[in-house]
């Protein structure tokens, strides 16, 4: 079979997100009124490939999702949004993956409950070369190890970069790391993954594996990322918080663009920045992606968005 071939390769979780929105998170035991309940797409590596093809490039994302009606819907919303889904396997005896999402109108720092069968977790051998040919660059969220790792050897056969969301790995991480081009993880990565708090202590390490472009993501404190050429420092814009849900997901999809046009490392952090910001003006990491025009226009009013030593 003959695969159309993608700029921009999306490899790891698709998910159906149901989202409840209450007016602040409850204690436990309590009792509260929802005021508003929605479902939508999600997932790390599929809301970003749909991120991307909103900006234009043409994506195909990898996955594998369940033989139930949920999955029948994960498909249907990335082909809608102009998504490559002739790698979507399916698991017809599984159920697809979930999540019920509460989002507190006072912060909108979102609360996730998921589930996910292991038995829908990619395995090196569903990875197919041709899926990735002639594409330039790879998105991995970093969860199916060996699928990863055999995806990641593909694009480096044809000299691609690899984007890594590092938000978890596990003990073999060094085997992923080193063939991967950018990582930039979470918040809270660094502790799960190296046993520190330190941003800088994580970029350091993520480097020392083989990473070039090492980064942070700090939320409304803005990332701190290191190309080769020292800690820099970025802050976050301003915006009207309705979710911050699919955030982090939105940053990686535009580091990943970035690494497609061949952008400069900062105008990359930036833009993301800008893309991320932006989509929490919404429900759901699909909701309010915002237009590659409008990041760019945004990015032009806010100017530089790097914190220097004399700010």
């Amino acid at each position: 079979m003959n695969h159309a071939i993608a700029d921009i390769i999306t490899l790891g979780y698709a998910s159906i997100d149901h989202f409840i929105c209450v007016d602040t998170y409850p204690f436990t035991g309590k009792k509260v009124p929802f005021h508003s309940y929605s479902v939508m797409g999600g997932g790390q590596a599929a809301t970003g490939a749909v991120a991307l093809a909103r900006w234009g490039a043409r994506t195909r994302f990898i996955g594998r999702v369940g033989g139930d009606a949920t999955g029948d819907q994960s498909i249907e919303w990335l082909d809608r949004a102009g998504v490559l889904t002739d790698a979507i396997l399916r698991a017809p005896d599984l159920t697809s993956q979930t999540a019920y999402i509460i989002v507190p109108a006072d912060t909108g720092e979102r609360t996730v409950f998921w589930r996910r069968e292991p038995g829908l977790n990619l395995r090196s051998e569903d990875i197919h070369e041709e899926w990735l040919s002639g594409s330039s660059t790879l998105f991995i969220d970093g969860h199916e190890l060996d699928a990863a790792l055999t995806a990641a050897r593909y694009m480096k056969r044809h000299s691609g970069t690899v984007v890594l969301d590092a938000e978890h790995i596990g003990p073999e991480r060094h085997r992923l790391l080193e063939l991967t081009d950018i990582a930039i993880g979470s918040e809270d990565f660094g502790m799960r993954e190296f046993g520190t708090g330190s941003p800088e202590e994580t970029i350091d390490l993520l480097r020392k594996a083989g990473v070039s472009f090492a980064g942070v993501t700090l939320g409304a404190k803005g990332s701190v990322v290191d190309w080769g050429e020292g800690i820099r420092r970025f802050r976050s814009i301003n915006v009207d918080v309705i979710d911050t849900t699919g955030a982090g997901d939105i940053f990686h999809a535009a580091i990943a663009l970035g690494a497609f046009r061949k952008m400069h490392p900062s105008e990359m952090v930036m833009f993301a920045t800008v893309c991320a910001g932006l989509s929490c003006q919404a429900l759901g990491g699909r909701g309010a992606i915002p237009s590659f025009e409008d990041a760019i226009n945004r990015l032009a009013a806010e100017g530089n968005l790097e914190i220097t030593n004399e700010r």
